[in-house]
């Protein structure tokens, strides 16, 4: 019998999900760094995020073993409340982890269920960026009417707050308010090995990378425009993610058809599961992610370990990497810049290259082995 605590968490999606991205991300990483501390029971749905049927890979409605996890995938027609309370009864648990503020059943029903049975676990809620201001301001008026009233009942009342970053911290107390009881625990990298690749870099010839979901808070619209308007060399932008918002989708297909130029080459390439990120991104110079906001942003660190420069916005942690000779990080409201430093990386020759890899394979190892990272998150289930 373990003598080690139990973290009981609730998620929408968990492996083999990978089309919900970064939240997935976050708990495989959790339970790969902290199983040695404590045991893990997760506790979440039957499919991966859009699917329309089950996972063929797992058993549903017991108990799973997967990696250093236990893991219940409940089946969508036995989702409810009476299903969660019970399960929160019947499973052994010292801590409770959730990870939406909007989900029905895996966080409001588990709160009503806490709340109803007196338990007295410890109750965590990750909001994994949905309490940012851009992220708010997507379906707006049904967002904040919803805070309203759940302000209004108190279903958050007594739950600590996993702020992933000071500035989440400073975004959960505006809603909830100074009193809040937040603990700031940066997001954990995957627990990989970096194995380094030299590519082979010209000057006047660039590849680029897009690694996330198709929605407007990722802002692929803004990287189509960017990129095609270089006057540099030759491109190819190659779009890699789940189309979240059908209709920006096509927005966006609409404007690669208006490009005139032959010299950039933009192509939709589909869904990539977390396990073939590195090889995938084994074919590109650079990343690029012009997001309205990221918490953390997994995309980001995954490229850095497969040796892939950036170019993000500066509406992630992630600040300075010029100064790092990691890739670039723009404001949003400096198209020009955006341009200017598609341009440098477009004329950039294989010597500047090899040392911006290289650069972004140490910058991976600091972050993907931080031992104050691991304790901050050790500290916050404690």
């Amino acid at each position: 019998m373990s003598s080690k605590p139990t973290i009981l968490i609730f998620c929408d999606w968990y492996k083999p999900a990978f089309k919900a991205g970064g939240p997935v991300q976050s708990i495989a990483n959790i339970v790969a760094h902290l199983h040695p501390y404590f045991d893990f029971k997760i506790i979440t749905g039957d499919r991966d995020l859009h699917d329309d049927r089950p996972y063929t890979s797992v058993a549903l409605n017991t108990w799973c073993k997967v990696d250093h996890a236990e893991v219940y995938y409940i089946d969508q027609k036995s989702i409810s409340y009476k299903k969660i309370a019970a399960m929160l009864k019947e499973t052994k648990h010292d801590v409770v982890y959730l990870n939406s503020v909007f989900s029905v059943p895996f966080t409001l029903y588990v709160l009503m269920a806490v709340k109803t049975s007196g338990d007295k676990a410890k109750v965590i809620l990750a909001p994994r960026g949905m309490l940012a201001k851009e992220a708010l301001q997507i379906k707006a008026t049904k967002k904040m009417l919803f805070l309203s009233l759940a302000k209004g009942i108190g279903i958050y009342r007594n739950v600590c707050w996993h702020a992933s970053t000071p500035l989440e911290k400073e975004e959960i107390q505006a809603i909830f308010g100074p009193r809040a009881e937040v603990k700031v625990a940066i997001n954990l990298g995957s627990k990989r090995d970096i194995i380094e690749i030299k590519r082979i870099k010209s000057s006047g010839h660039a590849t680029y990378a897009f690694l996330s979901r198709i929605a407007i808070k990722k802002n692929l619209q803004y990287a189509i425009e960017v990129l095609s308007k270089s006057t540099r060399g030759n491109i190819v932008f190659d779009i890699y993610g789940v189309t979240d918002e059908h209709e920006y989708r096509t927005q966006c297909e609409e404007r690669i058809k208006q490009l005139t130029s032959s010299s950039i080459a933009i192509r939709f390439k589909g869904e990539v599961a977390h396990h073939n990120i590195s090889e995938v991104l084994s074919n590109y110079h650079f990343t690029i992610l012009p997001t309205r906001n990221e918490n953390y942003g997994h995309s980001i660190v995954e490229s850095w370990a497969c040796g892939c420069p950036v170019l993000i916005s500066t509406e992630t942690p992630w600040r300075n990497l010029e100064e790092q000779n990691i890739g670039w990080d723009i404001a949003l409201n400096e198209k020009s810049k955006w341009i200017s430093v598609i341009e440098k990386s477009v004329d950039m020759n294989q010597d500047e290259y090899d040392r911006m890899s290289a650069a972004s394979y140490n910058f991976a190892r600091l972050i993907l082995q931080n031992q104050q990272s691991i304790d901050s998150n050790i500290n916050l289930f404690k």
